[in-house]
């Protein structure tokens, strides 16, 4: 519906349109006034009306829905500003009906229907002081659509229907207190279109417009609706099964529930902690055969050469062990198996001491052979087996 160069296209007020019938003109006036200005693309309900003062909804293309006019109602009632056509004020039923308010020819689906080159007026010396006449002299419209307020008095919720602008052909804008807030009605909206507004005093009219409505405002916030035009999100059975189960308390306990359900199946059967291994059963040691030999060399009187061949094979083993050569000194092996086990270094050392001292001698004695294999056998078994500490 928003072509480029089409001149058979209904009037689509949207503020993101550069065609004749859109309103980015109009925006970007607004902007340059510094008006502070967005583009509103949420259903008007009351959360997504808070923070707006001013809110224009002129000739949405998308219906109004009922739920959304109730609380736009309540949002002017509460100091809101509404800037609309006659199409939107006919939901919210905050203005007379059509007996009382004539537009010839304005109105088919609400489409515009344009009368050629449109009308030219000008404002007559009895309205010249109208709120919104101020530097007004020359007006064009698209129709000569105008609003006969009458003489409506005030009922118990509704203000008296005030006229804002006349010209030659009737009243063009009007405004009505409701509540704290007010209504401001258009006749004609085509004074805002991008091909309209730089004629004659049009832009001098929007720029009052937007004035008189940030006056009666309680803040300085002011949107254009492009909710009704298709932008944003439309709110589908899903995004309502979506917002009671995000913004209700019965919402969150179905979720919490949900989840905690999914966490049991997920973890249900599963071992918590660390996983341990099965325990670890002692083997024979290789120094038990070694023993049986060093007994048949014992026997023999030969402790010299079985301490020989069983430190020569140990320190061998231990050296492999912690990643040293053989003929690395006995402190740096030492210090190396104490990381391993956790004990004192000087513990090994002292014992490999021993061990070399006793070699050096002529001869070793039965017993100080059998401490120095029992000392050895402790620390194979440490070492190479881990069974030092409970290990």
């Amino acid at each position: 519906m928003i072509s480029e160069g089409d001149d058979d296209q209904p009037a689509v007020r949207t503020s993101r349109s550069t065609n004749t019938e859109g309103t980015m003109v109009c925006y970007v006036l607004f902007e340059r006034l510094g008006v502070q200005v967005r583009r509103f693309e949420h259903p008007p309900l009351s959360d997504n009306l808070k923070p707006i003062d001013v809110l224009f909804i002129v000739d949405p293309i998308f219906p109004i829905q009922t739920s959304e006019a109730e609380e736009l109602t309540q949002w002017v009632h509460n100091g809101g500003v509404l800037v609309c056509t006659r199409d939107v004020t006919e939901l919210l039923q905050l203005f007379p009906q059509t007996d009382t308010m004539t537009y010839p020819g304005y109105y088919t689906s609400y489409q515009l229907e344009s009368t050629g080159e449109g009308d030219s007026s000008t404002i007559p010396p009895d309205s010249a002081d109208l709120p919104l006449a101020r530097d007004v002299r020359d007006l064009h419209l698209a129709t000569s659509a105008v609003l006969k307020v009458g003489d409506i008095g005030p009922t118990d919720r509704l203000g008296v229907v005030e006229p804002l602008l006349s010209d030659t052909k009737g009243c063009r804008l009007c405004t009505r207190t409701v509540g704290a807030g007010r209504i401001i009605v258009l006749a004609d909206s085509s004074f805002l279109a991008n091909s309209w507004i730089g004629k004659g005093d049009n832009a001098i009219l929007a720029a009052n417009l937007a004035a008189y409505s940030l006056s009666m405002a309680r803040g300085n916030r002011v949107a254009f609706d492009e909710y009704h035009f298709g932008y944003g999100a439309r709110r589908t059975r899903w995004t309502a099964m979506g917002g009671m189960l995000f913004e209700t308390s019965a919402g969150w306990a179905v979720l919490i529930a949900t989840v905690a359900g999914l966490c049991f199946l997920i973890y249900k059967g599963r071992r918590f902690g660390i996983r341990r291994g099965s325990h670890r059963v002692r083997r024979r040691s290789k120094m038990e055969y070694i023993n049986s030999v060093g007994a048949t060399y014992r026997a023999a009187g030969a402790n010299l050469l079985a301490l020989r061949l069983i430190f020569t094979w140990l320190k061998a083993k231990e050296a492999k062990l912690v990643g040293l050569p053989e003929s690395s000194p006995n402190k740096e092996i030492a210090k190396r198996l104490a990381r391993r086990t956790g004990r004192q270094p000087e513990q090994y050392e002292r014992a490999f001491r021993r061990c070399e001292e006793a070699l050096a001698g002529k001869r070793l004695s039965r017993k100080r052979f059998a401490a120095l294999l029992a000392e050895l056998s402790t620390i194979e078994s440490e070492i190479v087996y881990g069974h030092s500490a409970g290990k």
